[in-house]
């Protein structure tokens, strides 16, 4: 059984009342924030078990979730709950573009440019990027607007999901690149499928990046990248 200091329970108890949230640990060392059920829909954060509709619902880090359990939290009526995130470890640091003084002031200048159609994935990734210290410069909800944008704001490194309404990301990615010459694209994504992938490196893309995501890792490889471009130009 995992520990249960790493979970949040949240009861709602009838079908038109507000959830009831309580824990099974002390919480003074831990953050809690509300979390947008589409969020977790999306693979950004991910829910371990879901006992019943109205029952209680049990939030974890770092477990899959299945469709069936967004479906009775929206049968449910919830469209947000709030989770529990245990504190880093003492020696762990979150990777920073500081971390790389040869190059943080290059890095200081590059454009991010996030595309995705969930508003709630758009303001995750966000964050994760500035709090790294990179600038995010536009956010795209669409392949299609995805494509002006490049043009406009002329991003160094985009990030594409794959499955949005309208033109697939895939075949945004070339559309992209010739609008922001020398940007890398990344795609980010659920469908984590080899023809996908294949299909997403043949458009121009530099990886495949599948949800849910390791956060810490998405930052330095997209970093690592950036240095490289400009390393070996």
């Amino acid at each position: 059984m995992p520990d249960p200091g790493d979970y949040l329970r949240i009861q709602r108890k009838e079908e038109d009342a507000e959830p009831e949230v309580t824990v099974r640990a002390p919480i003074s060392q831990y953050t809690r924030r509300s979390v947008d059920v589409e969020c977790i829909s999306q693979g950004m954060l991910a829910a371990e078990d879901v006992i019943s509709p109205y029952g209680t619902f049990i939030v974890r880090r770092e477990r899959a979730i299945e469709h069936k359990h967004i479906g009775q939290m929206r049968q449910a009526g919830i469209t947000r709950i709030e989770a529990l995130f245990p504190p880093a470890d003492a020696g762990q640091q979150r990777l920073h573009i500081n971390d790389y003084p040869d190059h943080a002031e290059r890095l200081a200048r590059e454009r991010v440019m996030i595309v995705d159609d969930s508003k709630s994935v758009c303001m995750v990734l966000s964050g994760v990027f500035r709090a790294a210290g990179l600038n995010v410069a536009g956010t795209a909800m669409d392949a299609e607007q995805a494509i002006r944008m490049a043009g406009e704001l002329k991003p160094t490194l985009v990030t594409m999901d794959l499955s949005m309404p309208g033109m697939d990301g895939a075949a945004a990615i070339p559309h992209v690149i010739k609008r922001s010459p020398g940007c890398i694209v990344v795609v980010i994504s659920a469908l984590g499928y080899t023809d996908r992938i294949s299909e997403s490196l043949e458009a121009g893309a530099l990886k495949f990046f599948t949800k849910p995501l390791d956060y810490e890792d998405l930052k330095r490889q997209c970093i690592e990248l950036l240095i490289k471009k400009h390393t070996s130009a």
